[in-house]
């Protein structure tokens, strides 16, 4: 993989540009709570919109065309930066562990 760094590319443009699926895990409150005014109950479920955030021109430049070079960058390799295609969690690098 290290010496693909254009087909990593295009994997995380293809996650960004065409989401096919919320692959992220729901949430629910388990408290009431109030964010920005609005009021949320408790056991309020929540989701989050894959196809607004991989659209949206603040977060990605021209955001319509497939365009891999956007992620050629140092992070190239990491799949876990600046691709929402596995969901809005929290991101974290889990050790490698040996079988």
């Amino acid at each position: 993989m290290p010496k693909l760094p254009y087909i990593q590319a295009v994997a995380k443009e293809v996650l960004r540009w065409r989401p096919l699926v919320d692959v992220g895990v729901n949430h629910m409150c388990t408290e009431d709570f109030e964010f920005e005014q609005y009021h949320f109950p408790r056991s309020t479920l929540f989701t989050w919109n894959a196809w607004a955030i991989s659209q949206n021109p603040a977060e990605y430049k021209d955001p319509e065309r497939f365009w891999p070079e956007r992620y050629m960058d140092e992070h190239v390799g990491d799949i876990l930066h600046g691709v929402w295609g596995f969901g809005a969690g929290r991101r974290g690098k889990q050790p490698m562990r040996s079988a």
